[in-house]
């Protein structure tokens, strides 16, 4: 990482904010947050999917408090990493979905394309062909 998050904290120090938090204690999770502050911020700075900076900001906050909750000590990986990778990646799906959804408002009939919508359109067709037949007018 080119940026080093831990300058006050050992890693000891680290590994018993994170075994706190996940226990459930608001202040160490409060802690870490404070802490890696600068990579949310980071993060939110080069997300490209709002203009506004405080909305991304705080998705970027969630992301980190999400990575806190989901860090797993026993898989040798640590925590700044699992933490970036977190935010970021989180960041990158939110981007996606509200490009996603952009795409549908402004092109609404690519909606029906796709195997989902092709396959309910098979349905749809094969049920009416057999109401037409049931009722003789085919």
């Amino acid at each position: 990482m080119d940026k080093n998050y831990l300058n006050s904290l050992s890693k000891e120090e680290e590994m018993k904010l994170l075994l706190a938090a996940k226990a459930g204690d608001s202040s160490a999770a409060t802690a870490l947050l404070s802490q890696y502050e600068p990579l949310a911020k980071s993060a939110a700075g080069q997300a490209s999917y709002s203009e506004n900076y405080d909305e991304l900001l705080g998705d970027a906050l969630f992301a980190l408090y999400g990575a806190i909750m989901a860090y797993d000590e026993g898989k040798g990986v640590p925590f700044a990493a699992w933490a970036r990778a977190k935010v970021y990646g989180d960041l990158r799906t939110i981007a996606n979905r509200i490009n996603r959804e952009m795409k549908r408002r402004e092109e609404p009939h690519r909606c029906l394309h796709g195997r989902w919508s092709r396959r309910n359109l098979r349905r749809i067709y094969r049920a009416y062909t057999r109401l037409a037949e049931r009722l003789h007018i085919a």
